[in-house]
């Protein structure tokens, strides 16, 4: 499998539910945007005695449809990890990180590694994929527990530095870079 291939196949198809997350975080910017200046400006307001709780909490909202508007931008990421080692060598390493992740001892061998773990303390799902090639190491991770219904929020972000410094930990790796996948 070639690095293209394996880009290819990591390739899905953004349907109506991913348009719906982007409505949804617009749809909370624009209520905490309204509710601000509906209710911060206005001279008479129910919250006349929580007129500072009311404007923190509408821009929570704010912050909180920001996050997933940033979540939702960074969903698709592909890291890439250059290293001056062979694809065997690189097969090894991709190796070590999989016995190390999974609950299962063996190693599955090839250049392409799939498999799923609970991670953080919502035992969220990821899928994470490693493929190993000459002088190079790609690592995608994605958030599985609600499909595409729900928004993951830095979780599968997080993993996958923490399998970039695992890799980095057992190889001079000389370039780290990200593209998204369209």
């Amino acid at each position: 499998m070639t690095i293209e291939e394996f880009r290819e196949s990591l390739k899905k198809k953004k349907g109506f539910m991913h348009v719906l997350n982007y409505m949804m975080s617009i749809a909370v910017i624009l209520t905490g945007l309204i509710m601000i200046l509906t209710f911060g400006i206005a001279d008479s307001s129910p919250f006349e005695g929580f007129r500072n709780l009311a404007l923190l909490s509408f821009s929570a909202l704010i912050l909180l449809g920001l996050l997933g508007l940033y979540a939702l931008s960074k969903k698709y990421r592909l890291t890439y990890l250059s290293n001056n080692l062979a694809k065997q060598e690189n097969i090894v390493l991709i190796n070590r990180v999989y016995s190390k992740l999974a609950i299962s001892d063996e190693s599955p061998g090839n250049d392409h590694i799939r498999f799923t773990i609970k991670y953080g303390g919502w035992n969220l799902k990821l899928e994470i994929h490693l493929f190993a090639d000459i002088h190079l190491i790609a690592i995608y991770v994605e958030g599985k527990e609600y499909g595409d219904k729900a928004i993951d929020i830095r979780a599968s972000d997080k993993l996958s530095k923490k399998i970039t410094g695992m890799i980095e930990k057992q190889a001079f790796v000389s370039r780290v870079e990200s593209s998204y996948i369209e």
